[in-house]
């Protein structure tokens, strides 16, 4: 009986979430804009991962990649739960689980605001565990040019740009680095070069 109980719940949950984000993405009203990587200024980068080391090794790979930009935001969400809820709380881009309400929200929105109202040049969602924090900040956000993997599209229609690779999962650097070299590409009239 428990375990009915708790796949509707889960089931319920799923549904309001997908409510919200549905309704999120038609109540955004932001410019879309397709422009060369060396012209994008900032970046936000949503990435789950599975404990805080995983974390600190994507904190270095983005502060060593990423030179042309002026302002690199990478918002976690740490699937490994946590020893010290005090310590995390302090974290400003780190989300863990005790700090989400029952749907899966932020219990303090005024951290998702910081992040979902600043006008990003590019937002990459690198969100493969499927965290619903992170899915409802890329479609609130009114970063100019959205993105994933081609496998994330069920949960971003609002995606404007698709990265079509097999293994973004499991090599996620790669699915960077290609996102990456595709927006070199791009002239700066939005044309691609090839």
């Amino acid at each position: 009986m428990s375990s009915l109980f708790t796949k509707n719940k889960m089931g319920l949950r799923s549904y309001f979430q997908n409510r919200i984000l549905q309704k999120k993405e038609l109540e955004n009203a932001r410019e879309k804009d397709l422009k060369n990587l060396l012209s994008m200024k900032s970046l936000l980068a949503l990435i789950s991962v599975e404990t805080n080391e995983d974390k600190e090794v994507w904190k270095r790979y983005f502060k060593n990649s990423s030179s042309n930009f002026e302002k690199v935001d990478v918002l976690f969400y740490v699937v490994e739960k946590s020893v010290n809820a005090l310590e995390d709380d302090k974290d400003e881009d780190t989300i863990y689980t005790h700090q989400l309400n029952l749907l899966g929200g932020l219990k303090n929105n005024d951290r998702t605001a910081v992040y979902t109202d600043y006008p990003y040049d590019l937002i990459i969602d690198i969100n493969f565990n499927d965290i619903y924090i992170l899915n409802y900040m890329f479609v609130k956000s009114v970063a100019s040019l959205k993105v994933c993997a081609e496998q994330r599209i069920r949960h971003h229609q609002s995606s404007d740009l698709l990265i079509k690779t097999d293994s973004a999962e499991e090599k996620q650097k790669l699915y960077i680095d290609q996102i990456f070299y595709y927006l070199q590409q791009i002239n700066a009239n939005g044309h691609n070069k090839t």
